[in-house]
C-alpha cells in the first residue's frame, strides 16, 4: 500500500470517523473486488482491533462499463448504524498503467481504542492482503498519519 493519509476524528456524542485512501499495487496478480470480500482492519500495536469491517461479494457495485471502477456507499452509516459495520462509502479503481487500485473509504463508529500513535491498516481483497504502518500523530480532534509500504 502506498499514498495513504488517513485520519481518525473522534466525535463526542455521536460516532468517530476513520477514513484512508491509498493505493494497492496488485503485482501482476488479478484481483476482482466485485466478487471477492473487502476487509479493513485498524489494529493497535499489541493487535488489538480498533476498527473492523468487511464488504461482502457484490456490495461493490461497477461504476464504468469496463467494470474498472467499483463503489459502495451507505448513507445510514454516518448515524452510526449502517449495513456494513460502520462504512459510509468505499471507492476503488483499477489503474492499469501501474497495476495498482486506488481506494478510498470512510466509515463510522466507535474508535475510542485509538489511543497509541503505532497503529496498522490493513487491506484486504479476496486473499491478496495488503499491510501499511507507519506512526500517527495525535491531533486536537484526533489522529492523522501518512503509511508507508511494508514490504
Amino acid at each position: 500500500m502506498r499514498q495513504d493519509p488517513a485520519r481518525i476524528v473522534l466525535r463526542e456524542g455521536q460516532p468517530d470517523r476513520f477514513s484512508a485512501h491509498g493505493i494497492l499495487d496488485a503485482n501482476g496478480i488479478a484481483i476482482d473486488p466485485a466478487s471477492e470480500e473487502v476487509f479493513v482492519l485498524l489494529a493497535d500495536d499489541a493487535g488489538g482491533t480498533i476498527y473492523a469491517a468487511s464488504l461482502i461479494r457484490g456490495d461493490l457495485t461497477a461504476t464504468s462499463s469496463a467494470g474498472t471502477r467499483l463503489r459502495f456507499a451507505d448513507p445510514t452509516a454516518a448515524e452510526g448504524g449502517g449495513t456494513r459495520f460502520g462504512v459510509a462509502r468505499f471507492r476503488i479503481r483499477y489503474r492499469a498503467k501501474s497495476d495498482s487500485w486506488k481506494f478510498a473509504f470512510s466509515a463510522f463508529g466507535d474508535l475510542s481504542k485509538a489511543t497509541s500513535p503505532n497503529m496498522k491498516l490493513q487491506v484486504q481483497v479476496g486473499n491478496r492482503g495488503f499491510l501499511s504502518h507507519a506512526p500517527w500523530r495525535q491531533t486536537s480532534t484526533g489522529w492523522v498519519s501518512n503509511f508507508q509500504v511494508l514490504p
